[in-house]
């Protein structure tokens, strides 16, 4: 709960950061969801279950176009690691 408490913290900061509104996160036992807005569009963030691939939270974080903070289908999905997010989720965002 903690490493899941400190991403989301770090994604907020993150939002603040580049102009964005985090939205909304979705909380599960190893793994979370959640989605960032600005201008009316959105981006859907995902992180992996930690139990299974323990270096996924860094190197291959999925997001993803949405059409709203409930579109969990939404385009394609992009993995990218953590240090490149913020340019991804901004070229996402344009």
């Amino acid at each position: 709960k903690m490493f899941e408490r400190k991403y989301i913290n770090y994604l907020r900061s993150l939002s603040k950061e580049n102009g964005w509104e985090f939205v909304k996160a979705n909380k599960n036992h190893y793994c979370f969801t959640g989605f960032v807005k600005k201008n009316n569009q959105y981006v859907y963030i995902s992180v992996s279950d930690v139990r299974f691939n323990q270096n996924a939270w860094y190197y291959k974080v999925l997001i993803r176009r949405a059409e709203h903070e409930k579109d969990y289908t939404g385009g394609r999905n992009i993995y990218v690691p953590l240090p490149a997010l913020a340019i991804e989720i901004n070229y996402l965002l344009v």
